[in-house]
Order: structure tokens, then C-alpha cells, then sequence
């Protein structure tokens, strides 16, 4: 392994917030697919979640291996282990995931020591610790050309309330522009003309596409991908962002 860069991590470590609970759409993934060197057979996604990264991977049938810095899953602090090898990671792997927002930087660091190839997808705030990414450490960037709509926490309660506004004007004629302008007796009489989900996973899609969305660009920071430039940007269309799932 090479030799650790040092780096003063300014970020905390624990206490993860909303903001890091967002789930990648299929779509933002299949954006690596053409950039992917031959070479790679394994996928290491270390801060898994719900899975959505890996099972991109495990359908186009690589080895992905999960772990996850909060003890869900096979627990591995991906942020403070001084060494893989409890996770047999082999070095035809690539390290891919969305790291929790408020670790970005760190997950970066820690991929460059590592020395495995990479590919994050953080936020695009082209501040200066990412322009140094890129200057001092080889990284890369690739840039949709469309924002990623991450499907959040609140998608659940998001999907209900537009859902009963838009039931409300097209079946009664009843016009409100938000549901916190509805009142609350119409709330009550028409609340269970429209459906409850308890889960992200249980929305159709069509309606997960129809209520997302983003309020800042996303990037893919790299290292290892076959890509010409040091700043990429590739097509996203609105056709590929039906494909969420």
C-alpha cells in the first residue's frame, strides 16, 4: 500500500446527518459504465446503505463487496481502519460509492491512501480542497450535465402531499399550490383518496421521477477511470433519469 498523505481531516467522523441519508438513482451510476477499465472484476462499495450502488454493479455481474462505516452490514470504518485485509479486497478493485455528505472530503482522502482506483459522487462546490484533489493527486472529475435527483429521506411524505394536491384539483377542482395550504378539514375528509408509503422502495418509480429533485449539481471525483481530461462532463439525459431503480 502506498504511503499515507497527510492531511488535516476537518470534518467530524460521527454524527451523520439527514443530508448523508440520500440513495443514489441507477442512472448516476451507469454514468461510470464507459469509463471503467477491463481490468476491473470487484467493486468495493464502502458505505453500501440500501444498496443502491452495489446492486448496479452485481447485475452487470461484478464481485461487489459492501461494507458500511455505521455498523450496518459488514461493518468496516472505512475512515479509521489503518487496512483492508480483513476484506480480502483484491487489486483489481474500484472503489465506488456516495459517501455521506458531511464526510466527503474525508472519503477522499482515505480512497487516495488506500491507492485503489475510485470514483465518489459528492457535490459539486469546486472549492479549493477539490481543486487540490485534482492538482496535487491525479484525480479527475466527471460532470452530468444534468442534475442527479437523489432520492431522500423525506421522498415518503413528499409523494403524499403533491400526490393529494394534484388528486384534489383533478378529480374535485379543489386549487391548492401546496398541501400546507389545504386546510385541515379538507386534509381529513380526502386523506385516504391518495396512498401512504412507508417506504422509499414501495413508490413506483414514475412517481419517485415525478417528485425528485436536486437543489445543487453532483460530480463524480475519480482516480483510475479511463477518462481523457482532468474536467469531463457526459450527457445526462432526461430519458436515462426515468431509470431509478
Amino acid at each position: 500500500m502506498p504511503a499515507k498523505t497527510k492531511e488535516n481531516y476537518s470534518e467530524k467522523s460521527s454524527g451523520a446527518s439527514i443530508r448523508d441519508s440520500f440513495q443514489t438513482p441507477r442512472y448516476a451510476t451507469e454514468l461510470l459504465f464507459p469509463h471503467i477499465s477491463h481490468n476491473t472484476k470487484t467493486i468495493w462499495e464502502p458505505a453500501f446503505g440500501e444498496g443502491m450502488i452495489s446492486n448496479v454493479f452485481k447485475n452487470v455481474s461484478y464481485n461487489v463487496i459492501e461494507s458500511e462505516i455505521n455498523g450496518n452490514g459488514i461493518y468496516f470504518d472505512f475512515l479509521k481502519n489503518d487496512s483492508c485485509e480483513q476484506l480480502n479486497i483484491p487489486r483489481d478493485t474500484m472503489i465506488i460509492t456516495n459517501p455521506p455528505f458531511s464526510l466527503k472530503k474525508q472519503f477522499v482522502h482515505r480512497c487516495i491512501e488506500y491507492g485503489y482506483p475510485f470514483a465518489l459522487l459528492i457535490p459539486a462546490d469546486w472549492s479549493q480542497w477539490l481543486i487540490d484533489a485534482v492538482d496535487n493527486f491525479g484525480c479527475q472529475l466527471l460532470v452530468p450535465n444534468r442534475r442527479i435527483d437523489y432520492i431522500t429521506p423525506f421522498i415518503c411524505d413528499l409523494v403524499y402531499k403533491k400526490e393529494l394536491v394534484s388528486h384534489l384539483k383533478e378529480k374535485y377542482n379543489i386549487k391548492y399550490k401546496r398541501f400546507e395550504d389545504i386546510p385541515s378539514h379538507i386534509v381529513s375528509l380526502y386523506r385516504d383518496d391518495v396512498p401512504k408509503y412507508g417506504s422509499w422502495k414501495e413508490i413506483p418509480e414514475h412517481l419517485i421521477r415525478k417528485h425528485s429533485s436536486s437543489d445543487f449539481h453532483s460530480l463524480w471525483i475519480t482516480r483510475g477511470l479511463q477518462l481523457d481530461e482532468r474536467l469531463s462532463f457526459v450527457d445526462l439525459t432526461n430519458e436515462m433519469k426515468d431509470n431509478i431503480f
